[in-house]
């Protein structure tokens, strides 16, 4: 790892939303994503985290799309 970058763990809490209508119900506690990211700051940790969660359907063999909920994102430097 260069020493420009750090280690952040960051959590990001999310919902999918059309699983939830497909469902009829709404969960009442949010999804959660953890990473552990390489990046220059915090901001763009964050930044890489958000892009995970919204591209994450990709990997899950699933067409349910997921939506962060930016206000509950949580980040430490580890």
């Amino acid at each position: 790892m260069p020493k420009s970058q750090r280690k952040y763990s960051v959590i990001v809490p999310y919902r999918e939303p059309v699983y939830e209508v497909h469902r009829g119900r709404r969960r009442k506690k949010p999804y959660l994503a953890t990473y552990e990211i390489e990046a220059s700051t915090c901001e763009q940790a964050i930044a890489i985290a958000i892009s995970r969660v919204k591209s994450g359907h990709l990997d899950s063999n699933v067409g349910w799309k997921r939506v962060p909920i930016l206000k509950g994102i949580k980040v430490e430097l580890l």
